[in-house]
């Protein structure tokens, strides 16, 4: 977007020192370096982080780095050189630490070399999150040696929350033989309860079991065409609301879905298709003053396996709304936190902003 080098955003994950949820930290990948998940893999690289030794890598590095995450200090270095002496080394990663609390646009190639191994950027203040250290890692650590308060595992992976128009979806399905998983909202308690412990009323004990579309039905779509109607596919009546207190959200999304001929629910959906075949949907949507991309991966949760817990369709076929809710509780962490979404944020989120910017103009 813009000009310049391209920005493909990762996001480096790191486990506090005491355990604990990972803490997410933005980050950009370096041009010259592989981008895409290995078959199988839920992450482009994983290990213990270790700061190297030289700090910003301008010479081979000395430490034992062998199957780690390497923190390199920004320096007066190229960044191909310290990404080659990590490789020497057998790093299974890097991180480039900015000088800056800025994500520059790293660069789109080291010249005719290209590194083996996953290189990112994060902001030099991405790494004090007070939840990781009681300071901010890497002040006082020991050159080649884990900070004893710093994270004790770090992971690297293409983001799936960013900047609408820089997630780099094509990363997240090449080399996969079938579904994409998110790791960022996995189908589990957590992305469904405040508290795991304290499931909804309304469930009544019953167990819910995440599952595929072509798993519920035979022909799953997003959007199924109305013949009878001139529109995208996305009608008003399509829609009926489960157990979650989210009308709000339902009826912004109805409203869209009333503007004929204008395809404003398709246009939320920035990639479909061949990506939804994959099991993954990326979801723009504008928050906080920006437009978004977020990735979901296509599990819908299930009432014992039948029917989708939460949102359902007129036609069982058709999934853009169920989706569309998914997306809006990775927003805000869970699916039952985002029934209190709109008294966080009255009138200035997602679908609000996105009715008064088509429908308002």
């Amino acid at each position: 977007m813009g000009d310049g080098p391209p920005r493909f955003l990762a996001t480096v994950h790191l486990t506090p020192p005491l355990g604990g949820d990972p803490v997410g930290v933005d980050a950009v990948w370096a041009g010259f370096s592989p981008r895409g998940l290995a078959p199988g893999q839920r992450y482009c690289a994983a290990g213990e982080p270790v700061w190297a030794d030289p700090p910003d890598a301008s010479g081979p590095i000395v430490n034992a780095v062998r199957g780690k995450i390497l923190f390199i200090l920004r320096g007066n270095v190229d960044w191909i050189t310290k990404a080659e002496h990590a490789e020497e080394a057998g790093a299974a990663g890097v991180i480039f630490v900015n000088s800056e609390d800025a994500l520059d646009p790293m660069p789109v190639s080291g010249g005719n070399e290209q590194a083996r191994i996953p290189c990112v950027m994060v902001g030099k203040n991405a790494l004090s999150d007070k939840r990781l250290t009681h300071k901010n890692f890497g002040r006082g650590a020991v050159p080649g040696h884990a900070n004893p308060d710093g994270p004790s595992f770090c992971t690297i992976t293409c983001a799936t929350m960013g900047e609408a128009g820089f997630i780099d979806v094509r990363s997240l399905v090449d080399g996969l033989d079938g579904h994409f998983a998110d790791p960022d909202f996995p189908p589990n308690d957590h992305s469904l309860y405040v508290d795991p412990d304290e499931p909804m009323p309304a469930f009544n004990g019953r167990q819910i079991i995440w599952k595929w579309p072509e798993e519920l039905v035979k022909y799953p779509q997003l959007f199924v065409d109305d013949e009878n109607e001139v529109g995208d596919g996305a009608e008003a009546n399509d829609i009926i609301q489960g157990s979650l207190g989210d009308c709000f959200l339902l009826s912004s999304a109805a409203i869209l879905a009333s503007a004929k001929g204008q395809d404003l629910i398709k246009k939320l959906f920035s990639c479909s298709g061949k990506f939804f075949a994959k099991g993954l949907l990326c979801i723009r949507f504008f928050k906080k003053g920006r437009w978004m991309d977020i990735v979901i991966d296509a599990l819908v949760p299930c009432l014992e396996g039948r029917t989708p817990s939460f949102v359902r369709m007129k036609d069982p076929t058709e999934f853009w709304m169920i989706f569309l809710e998914k997306a809006y509780a990775k927003v805000h962490a869970h699916a039952r936190t985002h029934e209190r979404a709109r008294a966080r944020t009255p009138r200035r989120g997602c679908m609000h902003a996105y009715i008064h910017t088509y429908i308002q103009t």
